[in-house]
């Protein structure tokens, strides 16, 4: 029986790496069959965060926007680290942004740039500044150029390009 189990946990990853790819190929109904796949296999509770925030991913793609949060909040449990925590809330407010919802988003990201786990991950950081920059930004807040110079900042001196790139859009 431990040969079978690892085989489904085996099974289980399988299908959750191929439903990444078919984010990545803008394929989300086959990412969504795929996922529910690997959900239906799981037998590990360490995947379910990692498959509930798949679907978070999926449903944000497909603008189902309350659906999205629905598992990006399922996906936030104890056993997460807190920079997984802070990663996931970072996605809820960027949902909020993409509802139009600025002052939940503001909410949320206002709470994280100010957690102390966030000044020793810099690529981090700069995402929830940037997310609170562009936040304050749709609302005419005067911050707003500040906080996107400053993550432009911190991409830059981390190297990172594909983050620098986002930072100038």
């Amino acid at each position: 029986s431990n040969i079978l189990a690892a085989e489904k946990k085996q099974k289980t990853y399988a299908l959750m790496l191929m439903a990444d790819i078919y984010i990545v190929n803008s394929d989300f109904n086959g990412a969504e069959t795929t996922i529910t796949s690997a959900f239906e296999n799981c037998d590990s509770p360490d995947y379910l965060p990692y498959i509930y925030n798949t679907f978070g991913r999926i449903y944000q793609e497909l603008h189902d926007y309350d659906e999205s949060i629905k598992y990006y909040k399922k996906s936030i449990n104890d056993s997460l680290s807190a920079i997984d925590k802070s990663i996931l809330q970072n996605n809820i407010a960027v949902v909020y942004l993409e509802k139009k919802e600025y002052k939940k988003a503001i909410n949320l990201l206002e709470n994280l740039a100010e957690e102390e786990l966030l000044k020793n991950n810099k690529p981090q950081l700069a995402k929830v500044i940037d997310n609170l920059g562009y936040a304050y930004f749709k609302t005419n807040n005067p911050n707003a150029e500040k906080l996107l110079q400053k993550s432009a900042t911190i991409r830059e001196k981390e190297n990172n390009s594909s983050e620098i790139i986002s930072s100038f859009m």
